[in-house]
């Protein structure tokens, strides 16, 4: 079973036919994410990890518990019924914070991630007119519907764990590399590294970012967090540090998020000279 949902997943990913439907969430809602205040805070550049993950607990809880009221009878029926509206209004938030992390993937995960929202969508639908079927005392109707979107929302949670656990989108792209536990020399004399260029150096089998800050040498993972770009490509702005890929920008002075689509702080690297050759170790946790 585990293979055919696999290959039903990247069969879906391999649909061109998603990129419709991508492009139209992309015209209507992709502005709302230009503003830098509205990105950081969908995506959990403030949490440390992304924000979609905790969000969808709200409405799959309250529907779930909606539904099981649901089966215990007429005195649970206001209780079910709330529960039911309160999971309609979190997945508002739930679904903003997704389509912030899904406006920064390409190919097969924006595909994968585009079935996954409209499979959300219209299970939202469904529970909307489940709402107005009960307020019309159609009970049995709105408790088919929610059903339906329980469903829906089962089969979209699916693809949601493929899109993470299988194609990488919103992991620490940093999260398995080892760390440097000795010094190690990167072979670059500190005169080498220049004021508003960044440069990515070796360190053994680890490569690093270099830069200076404040007129020191500074040393973080040569890899975003977000997706792995190459920060040693990307630019200095005002302190940071701008991924090429996907434009997230790490500060300089201690690895913070300032700008998503990441929400991971960089790696960062002590730092020291021996003979002007700048060698760095993985910094403890503080």
């Amino acid at each position: 079973m585990a293979v055919a949902l696999h290959r039903l997943t990247e069969w879906i990913g391999q649909r061109p036919a998603l990129d419709k439907v991508g492009d139209g969430l992309m015209w209507v809602l992709g502005p709302t994410f230009n503003s830098r205040l509205v990105k950081n805070a969908a995506n959990g550049t403030w949490l440390g990890h992304p924000l979609h993950p905790l969000l969808v607990t709200l409405p799959i809880g309250t529907w779930v518990g909606s539904g099981l009221l649901d089966l215990l009878g007429e005195d649970n029926e206001q209780a079910a019924d709330t529960l039911l509206a309160t999971g309609v209004i979190s997945a508002l938030p739930t679904a903003m914070a997704g389509l912030a992390q899904w406006v920064d993937t390409y190919g097969p995960p924006r595909r994968v991630g585009a079935a996954h929202a409209l499979a959300n969508n219209v299970a939202v639908v469904l529970q909307l007119a489940s709402m107005v079927a009960r307020r019309r005392g159609r009970r049995g109707l709105g408790k088919g519907l929610s059903l339906g979107a329980l469903g829906l929302v089962a089969g979209a949670g699916y693809l949601g764990g493929h899109l993470s656990y299988v194609l990488g989108v919103g992991i620490d792209h940093t999260a398995f590399h080892d760390p440097v536990e000795d010094w190690t020399s990167t072979e670059v004399a500190a005169t080498a590294v220049e004021d508003g260029v960044p440069m990515t150096a070796q360190a053994g089998d680890r490569e690093v970012l270099l830069a200076r800050h404040g007129g020191e040498v500074v040393a973080y993972d040569a890899h975003c967090t977000h997706a792995g770009g190459p920060l040693g490509d990307g630019t200095i702005v005002d302190g940071c540090v701008r991924c090429p890929w996907h434009g997230s920008m790490f500060s300089l002075a201690d690895g913070s998020v300032v700008e998503a689509p990441a929400t991971t702080p960089q790696p960062r690297y002590d730092v020291r000279l021996s003979g002007g050759i700048v060698e760095v170790r993985s910094s403890s946790p503080a």
